[in-house]
C-alpha cells in the first residue's frame, strides 16, 4: 500500500511539473507572437507610400493595422 501511494505522489508530481512546462512554454510562445505583431505593426506604420503600394496597401489601411493592439 505505501508503495503505490509513494509511486503515485511521484506520477502526480511529474504530471504537475509537466503541466507547468507545457504552460510556460505556451506563455513564452504567445509573448513571441505578440512582440513580433507590436514590432511588425511598427514597421509598417513608418513604411514610406512607395513600399505600402509594394504590399498592396493603402495608407489608411496601413494605419488601421498599425492601431490595432499587438494581442489582436
Amino acid at each position: 500500500m505505501i508503495g503505490s501511494i509513494g509511486q503515485s505522489c511521484r506520477y502526480n508530481s511529474q504530471g504537475i511539473v509537466g503541466s507547468v512546462r507545457f504552460l510556460l512554454a505556451a506563455c513564452e510562445a504567445r509573448l513571441r507572437l505578440w512582440r513580433r505583431r507590436a514590432a511588425t505593426r511598427a514597421e509598417l506604420r513608418d513604411l514610406p507610400p512607395e513600399r505600402l503600394r509594394d504590399l498592396g496597401m493603402t495608407g489608411a489601411e496601413a494605419a488601421r493595422e498599425a492601431a490595432r493592439p499587438f494581442w489582436s
